[in-house]
């Protein structure tokens, strides 16, 4: 192979598959030529220290709902109909939010408390990975 200048062969006959490879000696690689070049070094200025800002108010919180599985993400029953829900909103434990199908089967993904749901993160009829957030709440 190597004087023929052959480095790949491969043969398929009656559900028979031979494939050759020639490995490349170190000589055949091509080889990449490197130019010093003088670099000035260059130290860092000592920096002062900043008096603090005022301290920021105290934020809130935000929290999200996790998708419990991996699936396609709706936020109606079904195209024609209306959102489960309409952010910025107040929801009761236990009240839909969405469904994940999953291996065709409808999974509701309900609240699981008393809570505002401040956004969707998800977007409608697309893929989401099982801990994905897909409300923002508080």
């Amino acid at each position: 192979m190597k004087d023929k200048g052959i480095s790949q062969f491969a043969f398929e006959k009656s559900g028979i598959k031979i494939s050759i490879k020639r490995a490349l000696a170190s000589h055949d690689l091509p080889r990449l030529h490197s130019e010093s070049i003088p670099v000035k070094r260059v130290l860092p200025r000592p920096v002062k220290a900043q008096t603090p800002l005022a301290a920021p108010a105290e934020e809130k919180v935000l929290k999200t709902i996790k998708s419990p599985l991996a699936g396609i993400f709706y936020n109606s029953a079904s195209p024609n109909s209306k959102p489960f829900i309409n952010p910025p909103c107040n929801v009761s434990r236990g009240e839909t939010l969405s469904i994940v199908e999953a291996m065709k089967v409808m999974n509701e993904i309900e609240s699981p408390s008393n809570c505002r749901i401040l956004r969707i993160l998800a977007k409608n009829a697309e893929l989401v990975q099982k801990g994905d957030d897909l409300f923002e709440i508080e």
